[in-house]
C-alpha cells in the first residue's frame, strides 16, 4: 500500500512538472516573460526619474535667473517661453518621455545674460537656450554647445543663427557619433571652449552643414572639420 501511494505522488509530480514546462514556467518565471516586465518597469522607473530631475533642475534655472540681476519680467517671459520650448522639443522627439531630462541650469542662465546684454527679448533667448538643452540631451558637449551660443551672441548672430547652429551640431553629433569628452584636464576642456568659439564663427559659411558632413565622412573628427574650415 505505501509504495503504491509512493508511486501515485511520483505520477502526481511528474504530471505537474510536464504541464508547468508547456505553460513555460511558473508566472513569476524569469523567462523572456518575466525579462520582458522587468525590463518594462526599469524604463518606466527610469522615465519618471528623468521627469524629477527635469523638473527639480527647472526650478533650480528659475533660482539662478532670479540670482542674474535680470528685470523680473525678462525672467517672466523667459521661463514661461522656455518650458513652452523645451516641452515642444520634447514632444517631437521620438522616445518623448526617455529625452525628458536634467537641464543645465548654470549655462542655460549665463547664456540668457549673453542673450539680454545683446538686446535679445525674452522669447528669442528662451529659444537660444532651448536649442542649447536640446542639443545638449542629443549628446553635445556643454561646454561646447555654451561657447558656440554665447560666441554667436556676441557676433550679434540672430537667435535664429545660433539655433540652427545647435540644431546643426546636434544632427551631425548623432550622425556621426562624434566624441567630444572632456578629459582630464582644464587644457581638454578649454579646447572644447574654443572648438565651440571656431564653430560660431564659421556659421555663416554657406552650405556649412554639408561641408562638414563631407568631412566627418572622410574620417575627420568633428575639431578637425571645423579647422579645416576655419583656414
Amino acid at each position: 500500500m505505501r509504495k503504491i501511494t509512493i508511486l501515485l505522488l511520483m505520477m502526481i509530480l511528474l504530471v505537474g512538472s510536464l504541464q508547468v514546462m508547456a505553460k513555460g514556467g511558473p508566472p513569476d518565471s524569469t523567462g523572456p516573460k518575466g525579462s520582458d516586465e522587468s525590463q518594462k518597469n526599469s524604463t518606466a522607473e527610469s522615465v519618471e526619474e528623468k521627469a524629477h530631475a527635469y523638473e527639480d533642475s527647472m526650478s533650480d534655472l528659475e533660482k539662478e535667473m532670479a540670482g542674474a540681476g535680470l528685470p523680473q519680467q525678462f525672467q517672466k517671459q523667459f521661463m514661461t517661453r522656455l518650458r513652452l520650448c523645451l516641452e515642444q522639443a520634447i514632444g517631437e522627439s521620438e522616445n518623448d518621455g526617455e529625452k525628458k531630462d536634467k537641464v543645465r541650469s548654470q549655462e542655460m542662465t549665463r547664456i540668457a545674460c549673453h542673450a539680454a546684454n545683446q538686446n535679445l527679448s525674452p522669447e528669442d533667448a528662451a529659444r537660444v537656450c532651448a536649442a542649447y538643452q536640446v542639443a545638449v540631451w542629443a549628446g553635445v558637449n556643454n561646454r561646447f554647445g555654451e561657447a558656440l551660443a554665447a560666441e554667436g551672441l556676441k557676433m550679434n548672430q540672430s537667435a535664429e543663427q545660433v539655433e540652427k547652429a545647435l540644431g546643426m551640431v546636434a544632427r551631425l553629433c548623432q550622425e556621426f557619433q562624434c566624441k567630444m569628452t572632456e578629459g582630464n584636464t582644464e587644457k581638454d576642456a578649454e579646447a572644447l571652449v574654443e572648438l565651440g568659439r571656431k564653430m560660431a564663427r564659421i556659421c555663416e559659411m554657406e552650405q556649412l552643414e554639408e561641408r562638414l558632413r563631407e568631412l566627418l565622412q572622410e574620417g575627420n573628427s568633428l575639431a578637425e572639420a571645423v579647422d579645416l574650415l576655419s583656414n
